[in-house]
């Protein structure tokens, strides 16, 4: 029976992964790259990926070193071949005169006996060795000539250690060739090191004994010792000189990269959302000119953004004025079509068909108002939150039950579930009226299905979800749930009406609370709509209740992403992008006053420069007369949203609020 723990067998599926692993199962290919990613985790390899400066100096520097190797290998070669051919002259001029003054010393001889040949042959080689000293010699040798034919002959004066430097060839040319040949050989000097030496061997002439060969040993030593001199001077100085030019290289490349270095800080900073930047102009070479045109799509977009704030101010004073506006003549209005619909019963058919539609369009024209009003309230950041301690779920079954004719009528069944405590410190009207936007859009898109409402409480949150079975949505539409007056299908038909602002102030309803609204879909599966809210105010949320993870709806959103991995862009996990990317804050932050003109964004100049109007397209801003007509200010914010009319009516199909 296996007892191999878990740990053990984890251990052995990871192992092939590894380089050794891999290079065990000969997958040479996929150890290189589990190799090339373990080195690239390097500190010293993510810097020098991370930098242009260090990888251009690192080039630099390896371009210099191997040019000066090459000037070094040549200029040491040149020298090392001049000082043996001066040292190798020499000593050929002194092997001649040896030779010949050897030569004009047994010719004056006058001996009897071999004997006496034998003795001066001693004195003589003996003699050369020593005048040959003051040139480098280090030995003096004298063979018999093989192919001399005389029956008398000497004894050979060798020395044992040097023997065996006359090699076979060099005999053979000064038997048959006669003059002067030299070799290169390889001494060993006293301490016992092997240097460079040259025998020099020529033919000589004895009384009575006939031919015989002479050997003349030189050692290049000194010139080896001066050859080693000049390599360390040339290395040495290699070294000094390619280490003071890679500083020079770092310096002169970090100063030239100033400048875009700078770029890179600034389009960080631009991307971020700050564009207070300014950055200094030097020249007028390709750095100078990225810089100025930073500087110009800096400016250039902080006037457009002042231009869109002013324009956005505009409407929203727009839309609370004309809502304001229109609650007098609304209430008069209701009040009149209440009696006539009151009074329907008593006037013709027609009559009372049309009471009935009138009183039907006037509350959904109420609704639109509240709506309006609302919205202004929270982008003038007056919206105030009246908190008590509220039972979420007894609050949403309130408002399912309120909902059960509309959910009767369009045949979708609700299920309603509640975990653990859904006490919460909330204001109870906003959360109603987040429960009835989520509810009534389940309803609607549900398309005779189920709709699943789920409220869950953990130690620091409470979370309501409904899920509903309907068409779904991509993450693209998603992500625009949220938007005002946002429609992904314009030509669908609306059930309750609305005037697509139920997500976006359900959303700012939730961030008022310090919650957050997300969305989960998948097409052809339906959608979750979650609310988390904190258990108390100023609380922070440490878990989200388990209930509420979806994981049915997770694992259907990674089977569409197989064939359809455009639709699925965003995390299923609801602590990452989902509550990111679809949570809605409120455009100004309660508490903060609103910055005057003075003291906001410097304004644009009068001509932009040409290279930013060639790349711009042409939007036209509308211009700011003086006066702020009521029919001015509808002209100016028609012109606005104009294009983004025409983009929304583009978008894919998908669900709205």
């Amino acid at each position: 029976m296996d007892t191999q723990t878990p740990t053990h067998q984890t251990a052995q599926i990871e192992a092939p992964s590894s380089f050794w692993g891999l290079l065990r199962q000969k997958q040479w290919r996929q150890s290189l790259q589990v190799l090339g990613s373990k080195i690239a985790q390097l500190p010293v390899i993510r810097f020098f990926l991370s930098s242009i400066t260090a990888r251009l100096t690192a080039v630099m520097a390896l371009a210099t070193a191997i040019m000066m190797v090459i000037l070094i290998v040549s200029v040491t070669a040149h020298v090392s071949n001049g000082i043996f051919q001066k040292r190798l002259n020499i000593v050929l001029q002194d092997a001649s005169l040896r030779k010949q003054s050897l030569q004009t010393s047994l010719d004056s001889l006058v001996v009897d006996s071999v004997s006496g040949v034998q003795d001066a042959a001693y004195t003589l080689i003996s003699d050369q060795r020593d005048a040959s000293a003051g040139a480098g010699g280090v030995g003096a040798m004298l063979l018999k000539d093989p192919n001399e034919s005389r029956p008398l002959a000497i004894n050979e004066i060798i020395d044992p250690e040097q023997r065996s430097l006359i090699t076979k060839s060099l005999r053979k040319a000064v038997q048959q060739e006669g003059g002067i040949h030299w070799q290169s050989v390889s001494l060993r000097n006293s301490q016992g090191e092997k240097v460079p030496g040259i025998v020099v061997g020529t033919r000589v002439v004895l009384p009575l004994v006939g031919n015989y060969e002479t050997y003349l040993v030189y050692s290049l030593a000194y010139e080896q010792q001066t050859i080693y001199l000049v390599n360390q001077v040339l290395i040495l100085g290699t070294a000094v000189l390619l280490g003071v030019l890679t500083v020079l290289m770092a310096a002169v490349s970090y100063s030239i990269l100033s400048p875009a270095r700078r770029a890179a800080k600034a389009a960080r900073k631009v991307s971020a959302g700050n564009l207070q930047i300014h950055l200094p102009v030097r020249g007028t070479d390709e750095l100078a000119q990225l810089s100025q045109a930073l500087n110009n799509m800096a400016t250039y977009l902080r006037e457009q953004i002042s231009d869109y704030e002013e324009l956005s101010t505009l409407q929203q004073r727009f839309v609370s004025d004309v809502s304001h506006e229109l609650r007098t003549p609304l209430a008069t209005i209701r009040m009149a079509a209440d009696l006539i619909y009151d009074e329907r019963d008593q006037l013709s058919e027609t009559n009372a068909r049309s009471a009935t539609i009138l009183h039907r369009q006037v509350d959904r024209f109420d609704k639109m108002l509240a709506d309006l009003i609302e919205i202004s309230r929270i982008d003038a950041s007056v919206a105030q939150l009246s908190l008590s301690e509220v039972d979420i779920a007894s609050l949403v079954a309130a408002v399912v039950e309120s909902n059960k004719a509309l959910a009767e009528s369009m045949g979708v069944e609700i299920e309603l579930e509640t975990f653990g405590d859904t006490v919460a410190e909330v204001d109870s009207t906003r959360i109603t009226r987040i429960a009835q936007n989520l509810v009534v859009n389940a309803i609607e898109f549900a398309e005779s299905k189920p709709v699943q409402i789920s409220i869950a409480g953990s130690d620091t949150a409470v979370a309501f979800q409904v899920r509903d079975h309907g068409p779904g949505m991509t993450d693209a539409v998603a992500q625009h749930v949220f938007d005002r007056f946002y429609r992904a299908d314009p030509s669908r038909k609306r059930t309750t009406g609305g005037t697509g602002l139920g997500l976006a102030i359900s959303a700012e309803d939730a961030a008022l609370h310090s919650g957050l609204l997300t969305v989960l879909s998948c097409p052809q599966q339906g959608s979750a709509f979650t609310l988390l809210l904190p258990r108390h105010q100023g609380q922070e949320i440490d878990d989200i209740p388990a209930q509420v993870e979806n994981q049915d709806l997770v694992a259907a959103r990674q089977v569409w992403a197989i064939d359809h991995p455009e639709d699925v862009i965003l995390s299923e996990n609801l602590e990452e992008s989902s509550l990111q990317v679809h949570q809605v804050r409120t455009e100004v932050p309660l508490g903060t006053e609103p910055v005057s003109r003075e003291e906001g964004l410097p304004r644009m100049p009068a001509e932009l420069p040409a290279e930013i109007l060639e790349a711009t397209p042409a939007h036209p801003l509308p211009r700011m007369p003086e006066n702020d007509s009521v029919i001015d200010i509808q002209e100016r914010i028609k012109n606005l949203e104009d294009s983004g009319t025409k983009e929304s009516d583009n978008d894919p199909a998908g669900e709205i609020s």
